[in-house]
């Protein structure tokens, strides 16, 4: 183990950390509130302000250690005083420096360690900031950085103090001596130094005596000794007694000995009046405003003084800077001009009066204070009156502290409370926590009148609160429920719909949908929404079945007529094979008429039958040959001798039967509704990303885009059927056959020239 060496200024560098006056103070919540702040920021069990004393590391705060002190020998911080840089160990164990060192071997197991030096105004290096982890970890630049800023922030603390004191001391017109109860000079004001001659640095860290000649070393030690043991002691009388200078010169003093106390740590405070140039009047004028320093200028809180005109006539600097102005700026405004409305400004002013009136001591109130920029800041007024020796009403003091911070989480946490309620307790969903044990820990209003849903009386349903709730309910289905629990923890979510029947048998249908989530602290729960799908499910079973019927009775009525259509088809053709050379020619129009209706209506039958049947099996995958099947379908179609069709030659995976279905349709279409009697058809595949597509184009006279969704409606054709034989159906039952496979069917044509017939099946999904 490396014991951390000495600065080359030592000496200099513990004058000036007890002239700090921080060693063996009490916690104070400025420097707790960093410390705090820079435990969140970093996520470390340990976060210390470290001072570095002749022989001890001492903690001005700290988070995690159960101790005050630790030697310096055995301390990280000694190193890091050592250099103007942040000093990170990853590993202690692992750095030969600190590898068996007894924070490391031992309590509190030290592994990772990251400290900044604290420096006073001269960059003395008097102490540090340190983050401490029980485990290895990497500290980045931005951690830095980071941990740079959080160290300015406990010097700004450490130094304003300072500053704060030292103003104070300057303040005061005769000299003033701060020392220890043993007698060691803790700090020195300007006059101080004026009287006898000596710089701060010589003085702090001395004994008094080194200012009194010889002859009063014992009277001293035995002042001391009295003063120390003597815990009623307070202030004492003034004593006029001799002085040494630096240059050995004897002066006459004064000296008037007060003892105080700040958190429990006791010192003596030593006025002391030159009476060699008679500073008798400004002793007086020293004290006044030593007291007022103290009381206005040392608070961390706002401090005003006004008067009956309602005038600021003191306040500090705190204060005023809250508020965006300088302490000179404020003195002497009005205290109404701070109030954020003019109905304000007339309830301030009201008790104003009230108070130099009499009629009231004192009060404490919440309000808000106009910032010089115009925004308003919430603060805590305090205000008593302060009378003078005749009992008369002087002054109104009022402390002020700033509470907007608190103020703006306050409406935060109603903001999140009156959404937490409109999301939750006014959704008609149920919805409910888990935590890891499967227990509910939340239920929103629906959830908690589910009884209702359920019909049973509350008394069964129970108190859900720390319960299985539904497992409890319905334990059918426990497992279920349990399952889907278990699934969401581990997976991040579950979905499932449940069928629930209760004990008044109307069944209920619930999607469940449960998602994990942590709270600050890394617990895990779940949260589970259930929507209630009852109405949903009948209006679906009742839609279905109502398809069933029609597609039944489709299937029936086209079957059944074909056996009479067939009938009088065949007896129309005896006739015409019969009778063609008696019949009148009238006859024979309305014979061939008779034909051509039947055949019309043997097409729509076969049509019909053939769109019963879409849904009712499922024919299996199979590889085919994309252009033989084409070829095959137009030749079966018989075309006029002017049309010929072009096909990609493609082998895909197909539903055979329905797709030939689909193809001998749409070229049949083609065909029939060209204007020429010479054509080309176009039958191709193409492939995305997402979807298979097949086209069949031709170049007729095309569909005007208004007339595209009329085609694909039933019974509809777009022109007369006395000119185009056709049932109406043979697009619909395309367009119903493309989508029982999950493909989409669209028409691509501007009406002019060329209609193009795309289908699109995902490719999830195989080409019909």
């Amino acid at each position: 183990m490396n014991k951390p060496e000495l600065p080359d200024n030592e000496e200099a560098r513990l004058r000036i950390l007890r002239g700090l006056n921080l060693l063996d103070t009490p916690a104070e919540e400025r420097f707790d509130r960093l410390t705090r702040l820079t435990k969140r920021t970093f996520d470390v069990p340990i976060v210390a302000v470290s001072l570095l004393d002749e022989n001890r590391q001492w903690f001005k705060s700290n988070i995690g250690l159960p101790v005050d002190e630790t030697s310096r020998d055995i301390s990280f911080c000694g190193h890091t005083i050592l250099k103007n840089e942040v000093l990170v160990i990853p590993d202690a164990k692992k750095d030969q420096r600190f590898a068996d060192n007894p924070l490391v071997l031992g309590e509190p197991n030290i592994r990772f360690y990251a400290g900044y030096p604290l420096k006073s105004l001269d960059s003395t290096r008097f102490g540090t900031l340190c983050v401490i982890d029980t485990k290895p970890r990497t500290f980045d630049e931005v951690d830095i950085a980071t941990l740079e800023d959080l160290a300015a922030l406990v010097e700004k603390e450490i130094l304003s103090s300072y500053q704060r004191q030292t103003m104070a001391l300057s303040g005061v017109h005769d000299g003033l001596v701060v020392a220890s109860l043993e007698g060691i000079i803790e700090e020195v004001n300007d006059t101080m130094r004026t009287i006898f001659g000596y710089t701060r640095e010589e003085l702090v860290g001395q004994h008094i005596k080194s200012l009194m000649p010889e002859s009063y070393y014992a009277d001293s030690d035995s002042y001391l000794k009295h003063r120390a043991t003597n815990e009623t002691f307070t202030s004492g009388k003034q004593h006029t007694l001799k002085g040494k200078r630096k240059d050995g010169s004897i002066i006459p003093v004064t000296l008037q000995v007060t003892q105080g106390e700040v958190g429990g740590a006791r010192f003596y405070t030593g006025i002391i009046q030159d009476l060699s140039e008679n500073f008798a009047h400004k002793q007086r004028l020293a004290r006044q405003d030593a007291l007022i320093n103290v009381a206005i200028h040392g608070s961390s809180a706002g401090f005003a003084m006004v008067d009956r005109s309602t005038r600021f006539v003191e306040l500090n600097k705190v204060f005023a800077e809250w508020l965006g102005y300088t302490r000179e700026e404020m003195l002497g405004m009005p205290i109404a001009d701070l109030a954020s409305t003019n109905d304000e400004k007339s309830i301030v002013n009201k008790v104003s009066e009230n108070m130099f009136d009499g009629k009231m001591d004192s009060i404490s109130v919440e309000r808000q204070f106009k910032h010089k920029n115009g925004h308003l800041l919430w603060g805590l007024m305090s205000s008593s009156v302060v009378k003078d020796e005749n009992n008369n009403i002087e002054f109104v003091a009022a402390t002020i502290i700033d509470i907007h911070q608190k103020k703006k989480l306050a409406y935060k946490l109603k903001d999140a409370r009156d959404f937490h309620d409109l999301i939750t307790e006014k959704n008609q969903n149920m919805i409910f926590v888990k935590d890891e044990q499967l227990q509910i820990i939340y239920a929103n209003k629906a959830f908690l009148n589910g009884y209702k849903v359920f019909g049973r009386d509350r008394k069964d349903f129970g108190n859900i609160i720390d319960q299985k709730a539904m497992a409890a309910t319905f334990p059918e289905e426990e497992q279920s429920f349990l399952e889907t629990d278990r699934q969401a923890f581990s997976e991040g979510s579950a979905e499932r719909v449940h069928t629930l029947t209760p004990a008044n048998g109307k069944t209920h249908v619930l999607n469940i949908k449960k998602t994990r989530f942590k709270n600050s602290n890394g617990k895990a729960f779940i949260l589970g929404v259930c929507d209630d799908l009852t109405e949903q499910h009948l209006l679906i079973e009742e839609l279905k079945k109502s398809n069933e019927d029609l597609d039944q009775f489709a299937y029936i009525a086209s079957h059944d007529l074909k056996s009479p259509l067939n009938s009088i088809e065949k007896i129309a053709g005896w006739i015409d094979a019969d009778c063609r050379d008696i019949l009148p020619e009238e006859s024979r129009k309305h014979l061939a008429l008779l034909r051509s209706r039947t055949g019309r209506m043997s097409k729509l039958l076969n049509d019909l039958l053939l769109y019963s049947r879409v849904g009712h099996y499922d024919y299996p995958e199979e590889l085919v040959d994309l252009k033989p099947m084409v070829e095959d379908i137009f030749l079966l179609l018989g075309p006029p001798e002017g049309f010929t069709c072009n096909v990609t030659d493609i082998r895909m995976k197909l539903r055979r039967i329905p797709a030939e279905i689909v193809l001998r349709n749409l070229i049949s279409n083609a065909i029939k509704h060209h204007d020429k009697d010479h054509g080309v058809i176009d039958v191709g595949y193409e492939s995305t990303d997402k979807a298979h597509i097949i086209y069949v184009q031709d170049d007729g006279p095309g569909i005007p885009k208004e007339l595209h969704k009329k085609a694909l409606e039933m019974f509809e054709t777009l022109r007369s059927r006395d000119h185009v034989e056709g049932s109406g159906i043979g697009l619909a039952m395309v367009k119903k056959i493309i989508e029982r496979y999950g493909g989409t069917l669209e028409i691509e044509s501007g009406g002019e020239r060329g209609t193009r017939i795309v289908m699109k099946a995902p490719k999830r999904v195989s080409v019909p």
